[in-house]
């Protein structure tokens, strides 16, 4: 029997090139205030140039702590889409501005990777990047690439620290500000370095109750001015302590106990003992390392 295969297969890709949906002299990912600067000034320069960023983000990908570690700490108002999508524009006038000066904005979506041919990839028509949103997928080629991908949150373990309630900072400030949408009502924080101080501030200044901050050190690592305005609002720094476990229930987080034997009431934990920079698509163009 001859096995020989002569004719056509329409399902093969050899010799096919992946199309792109459009070009782009400057690509920027990443909206916030750096990204939007660099747009902007690249638009003034006569290049066209698309904007992405990933939020708003839907509510099931928060309930799964993507793209920050939200805790469970959202209101209803993240599963409507439209909503969150006007209070991100209502949170960001910055955004208008960009597309006054002629800059693509496209919110919602996602990039997933950045491509080039070089010696494992041929087949494609000039350097891409991935994108996706919640309805599809798609390529986008471009001359020059901006990431300004910011940070997310750095966790920190301890007894319960799984449960709802427990969240990073980065994510508190992305529920206050961006999206309006924090369900929490009585906070303690755990870190006490300027993104702590700055948390505590930030949600005192929107009506939420902070029970407190947990500082390991024997005193608070921040800059004095925002040391002394967290101790002007009342707000107690506990500091040669931690946490050493979380109590829950239903809902979640209930109260922690320190290190000293002291019990905190409160419905959220805001861990903000860090953040870690967002550098995956920088290593996948094999960006520098230090």
């Amino acid at each position: 029997m001859d096995l020989n295969f002569t004719g056509t297969d329409v399902c093969a890709i050899n010799g096919t090139r992946s199309a792109t949906e459009a070009k782009y002299d400057v690509i920027v990912i990443g909206a916030g205030p750096s990204g939007i600067a660099a747009a902007i000034e690249a638009a003034g320069g006569g290049a066209s140039v698309l904007l992405i960023d990933e939020n708003p983000v839907s509510g099931a990908l928060m309930g799964n702590d993507t793209p920050l570690y939200f805790g469970g700490r959202m209101t209803a108002a993240t599963q409507n889409s439209a909503r969150m999508l006007e209070a991100v524009f209502m949170s960001m006038p910055e955004l208008e501005a960009a597309m006054e000066a002629g800059v693509e904005v496209q919110l919602g979506v996602t990039a997933w990777g950045v491509y080039r041919n070089g010696p494992g990839v041929q087949s494609l028509p000039e350097q891409v990047v991935g994108l996706a949103d919640a309805e599809r997928s798609w390529l986008v080629g471009f001359k020059r690439i901006v990431l300004a991908t910011g940070a997310r949150d750095l966790a920190l373990a301890f007894p319960g620290w799984n449960q709802p309630g427990v969240m990073g900072a980065a994510a508190l400030q992305m529920l206050l500000t961006r999206y309006d949408a924090f369900a929490g009502h009585r906070v303690l924080i755990l870190g006490s370095h300027d993104l702590a101080l700055e948390a505590a501030l930030m949600a005192r200044e929107r009506g939420v109750q902070v029970a407190g901050m947990v500082e390991v050190r024997d005193q608070p690592q921040g800059s004095d001015a925002l040391i002394a305005k967290v101790t002007a609002e009342g707000i107690a720094i506990h500091c040669a302590t931690t946490i050493a476990s979380a109590r829950g229930g239903l809902e979640g987080v209930e109260a922690a106990t320190l290190t000293n034997g002291e019990v905190i009431e409160c419905d959220t934990i805001c861990v903000a003992v860090g953040l870690v920079p967002s550098i995956e698509l920088v290593d996948a163009m094999h960006g520098p390392r230090v």
